[in-house]
């Protein structure tokens, strides 16, 4: 589990971004964070990595506390990871296995152990074939999973992303969607920053919500059906959301699935009455 209580963060010149801001990851969960454009979410997921140290408040992993020395943050980080939207600016070594190799290089594995990580993660992602390529000649999407396979090859429990479907096609979206399914099913605990909150209803189970410096955080179909939060924090309710009340429908449909199977429960009803 990790958590953060009454973060305060702010960048120097500038009032605070967070403002007692408090999360929790459960273990093995999967938490959508979402919010406005500069509302606080890479700040907060900067702090959870150990990126960024908050001028007040508490983060905890498994409930012991972070502590910003050399010694603390490389512990955190061995087992919280943090994958940046741009991924160009996590890729600074000549070839993908060079920049895959980096972490558990600098973590003492040895070299086998190194060599061992880097091929089963780049298998697992499906980027075998980029193994010798330049990181200057990667495309958008394969940025995107080479700064992924460098968090991996690190064998985090907690894995923090800042809007990883970003910029993609819906394939990419596709892929990357099933990418997750995969580590979360491997136990990784995920929290994925977004500005899809169609995406956000499908795949995650809670959502928390940055607003004003503060985090409001639920079950995710009841925090994106409440419209005055959302309303507050600029965001737009799913469409499965907006649609099931229109038709007259029970419940809080998150696929088209959900909606598909609700809309046939309706005229089956219907038939049964009629």
């Amino acid at each position: 589990m990790l958590t953060a209580r009454d973060l305060v963060a702010r960048f120097p010149g500038r009032e605070p971004v967070l403002s007692g801001a408090s999360i929790t990851l459960p273990d093995g969960g999967r938490v959508a964070l979402l919010g406005a454009n500069g509302c606080g979410k890479t700040t907060l997921l900067r702090c959870l990595s150990g990126a960024h140290r908050p001028e007040r408040g508490d983060i905890a992993r498994d409930g012991v506390r972070l502590e910003h020395g050399r010694r603390g943050l490389r512990e955190h980080r061995s087992a919280v990871q943090l994958v940046l939207q741009d991924a160009a600016d996590q890729l600074f070594s000549a070839d993908v296995t060079q920049d895959v190799s980096f972490g558990p290089m600098n973590l003492g594995l040895p070299v086998a152990e190194v060599r061992a990580r880097v091929d089963d993660t780049l298998a697992m992602l499906g980027i075998e074939h980029l193994a010798e390529r330049a990181t200057h000649q990667l495309s958008y999407g394969e940025q995107k999973k080479v700064a992924l396979a460098g968090a991996i090859a690190m064998a985090p429990s907690v894995l923090l992303l800042d809007e990883p479907t970003a910029g993609l096609d819906p394939e990419g979206v596709a892929e990357m969607t099933a990418i997750l399914d995969r580590l979360h099913s491997d136990g990784t605990s995920l929290l994925v920053a977004t500005h899809d909150v169609d995406w956000a209803l499908a795949w995650a189970d809670a959502a928390a919500i940055v607003v004003d410096g503060m985090v409001r955080q639920g079950p995710v179909a009841e925090m994106l059906d409440d419209q005055a939060l959302l309303a507050s924090a600029r965001l737009t309710p799913p469409w499965t959301l907006r649609l099931a009340p229109r038709l007259g429908l029970r419940g809080r449909p998150r696929t088209l699935d959900e909606m598909a199977a609700l809309i046939q429960a309706r005229l089956t009803e219907n038939r049964t009455t009629a």
